[in-house]
């Protein structure tokens, strides 16, 4: 019972000084609101753009000229917003990156598990990259969906290691997902048997 108590006051010790270092409650709950906001804007732009990346081409660039009309639902910074996260980026793997900003600031405005979210960062952007990459393999003439760093990336991996090659370390990337984030394990598979009755 004595270790518990020491473990818990530990935890606690732990909490209290990221909590000092960073920000105070007060300051967490409006932090987790901004964000919480920001995702949810991010995600109505990035669907918006789908269906008007073409017609808000000549509007990327130019915030400041009223006379450009803009289809996104969030108009000019929603359009240049996913013309750089999903044009120039990742494809559809920025809809990762509007919701690990979503789950930072549900975690700050309810403060539980705000220690967790740098490693959930990292593997948010490697994911991002992992589905931009493999979507330029799969279907390398539907740029959109892999955005330039994922045509790119693939493209200069493909040049090195052949398209056989990126696809086994998109498979050993996935796996290291499974094995370490999601605690998967072979012998974890069961194959269901029907017994035959004699």
């Amino acid at each position: 019972f004595g270790s518990f108590v020491s473990a818990t006051e530990k935890d606690m010790s732990i909490k209290e000084k990221f909590r000092l270092k960073g920000l105070n409650r007060q300051q967490q709950i409006v932090w987790g609101a901004f964000c919480v906001l920001i995702a949810i804007l991010l995600f109505t732009a990035f669907v918006s753009f789908f269906q008007t990346w073409k017609i808000d081409q000549s509007a990327i660039g130019e915030l400041s000229n009223r006379d450009i009309p803009v289809k996104n639902s969030i108009r000019k910074l929603g359009a240049s917003l996913s013309h750089l996260f999903i044009y120039k980026g990742v494809g559809v793997g920025a809809f990762f990156i509007a919701f690990m900003i979503l789950v930072t600031g549900v975690s700050h405005f309810i403060n539980l598990g705000t220690n967790k979210l740098g490693i959930r960062w990292v593997w948010t952007l490697l994911l991002s990259l992992w589905l931009s990459v493999g979507l330029a393999l799969i279907l390398p003439n539907y740029t959109l969906l892999s955005g330039v760093t994922g045509f790119e990336t693939n493209a200069l991996m493909a040049h090195y290691i052949g398209p056989l090659g990126v696809a086994s370390l998109l498979l050993l990337v996935a796996i290291v997902f499974l094995v370490f984030q999601l605690k998967w394990k072979p012998e974890n598979i069961r194959f269901s048997t029907k017994k035959t009755v004699s």
